[in-house]
């Protein structure tokens, strides 16, 4: 890092809220940059609502991030002194607020396949929730000019209890989503 009084301005750091001389960086966590007090920048922390919200966006955490993010957010909640059950929860509540906001706005429905929902099958036999295992492509036209085109994706998801598996189709076309009902996978 370069001499932080060399580059530092008065100013209100955005991850602690102290008032002092700070310096304004690119975010670990997307396309933003934030000002930072010496400490910090360097402990490489990061504002706590900015993460929640990044974090959200891929998911929830710890089981959709992967391992490097996973220790990121785990440094800078141990700097911050917020547990990681708190974070968990409060990425929980983001989630389901914009979900809650989206489908109010009408951008999306039950079957949005940007919603959360999205994951939550379970096996039809034992009731256990279905993993998904395989997304793929099975057809698509990508939309030309003013039209959605459209884009089908088949699903397979397994069951890790009675090791079932079961396949649906999602779908985008003209600016409609769908899925269909899960159906039994044969193999063999």
């Amino acid at each position: 890092m370069s001499d932080f009084k060399s580059v530092s301005h008065p100013g209100v750091c955005n991850v602690c809220g102290k008032e002092t001389d700070v310096v304004v960086c690119s975010s670990a966590f997307g396309a933003t940059s934030y000002a930072y007090c010496e400490y910090c920048c360097s402990n490489y922390l990061e504002p706590y609502d900015a993460m929640v919200a990044y974090i959200g966006c891929a998911g929830y955490f710890p089981d959709d991030i992967n391992e490097q993010y996973q220790k990121l957010c785990r440094h800078i909640l141990n700097g911050l002194g917020i547990s990681e059950e708190k974070f968990i929860e409060d990425v929980k509540k983001e989630n389901d607020d914009f979900y809650e906001f989206a489908k109010e706005q009408g951008l999306c429905d039950d079957f949005d396949f940007l919603a959360h929902e999205y994951m939550e099958f379970n096996c039809p036999e034992c009731g256990t929730p279905l993993e998904v295992w395989q997304d793929f492509i099975v057809d698509e036209c990508p939309a030309q000019f003013d039209s959605f085109g459209y884009e089908r994706r088949e699903l397979i998801r397994h069951c890790s209890k009675c090791h079932c598996d079961w396949e649906n189709e999602w779908w985008t076309e003209n600016g409609d989503i769908g899925e269909s009902q899960l159906r039994k996978k044969f193999w063999g």
